[in-house]
């Protein structure tokens, strides 16, 4: 059986701390890992296509938020290349979050997505975002969540969580080389379905 590889990484940035703190637990395991750091920033459409009034900009501002994002991005590449010895790669997108993220994943043959469970509009939908949980729903990789309130530099205990299907072990692959590089030790949660005899 061939052992899952993490080579790349993608981190979708919107400059939340949620955002900037996924893009540290992701640093931590690229460093572990030697994989390659791809940071990405997407201007979403909804907020480029309503008038000012309503709230957003008009086309013609596009261009610059691509232009002031990449710049910003640019720069906390270079940071992280220096302060932390990666490979760092970053991109602006135009269009839905999620469905941007969820194409350069797959254009790019990333091997994780790690992500904040939530975004710089403050809102914290039950759980999970919309636009986190449309990534983890259609991403081609694995998807990791951080939440915002702590920092995950290590992982001394995982819980891998089954359902009782055929298969069901094959995505412990992903997880293998994140306990073996961090000496991790891992749990698995194995969840049936709750049958009721009747007589």
């Amino acid at each position: 059986m061939k052992t899952y590889e993490i080579k790349s990484i993608l981190v979708p940035i919107d400059f939340s701390s949620v955002a900037t703190n996924a893009m540290e637990t992701a640093i931590a395991i690229c460093k572990r890992q030697l994989a390659t750091l791809t940071l990405i920033h997407v201007v979403e459409n909804t907020y480029v296509l309503y008038p000012p009034e309503a709230g957003g900009a008009t086309g013609a501002i596009l261009p610059e938020m691509i232009k002031q994002a990449n710049e910003v991005l640019s720069h906390l590449a270079k940071k992280i290349r220096l302060d932390h010895d990666l490979v760092v790669n970053h991109i602006v997108q135009s269009g839905n979050p999620a469905d941007e993220i969820c194409r350069w994943a797959l254009h790019k043959e990333i091997d994780l997505i790690v992500l904040g469970t939530h975004g710089a509009s403050g809102l914290r939908e039950f759980f999970l975002g919309s636009n986190a949980y449309r990534v983890v729903k259609n991403a081609s990789c694995p998807v990791m969540t951080i939440p915002g309130s702590n920092r995950w530099f290590d992982f001394k205990k995982i819980l891998f969580p089954i359902r009782m299907v055929s298969n069901a072990l094959d995505k412990y692959d992903v997880v293998r080389p994140i306990i073996r590089k961090n000496g991790s030790s891992s749990r698995l949660l194995v969840s049936s379905r709750k049958m009721t005899l009747r007589a």
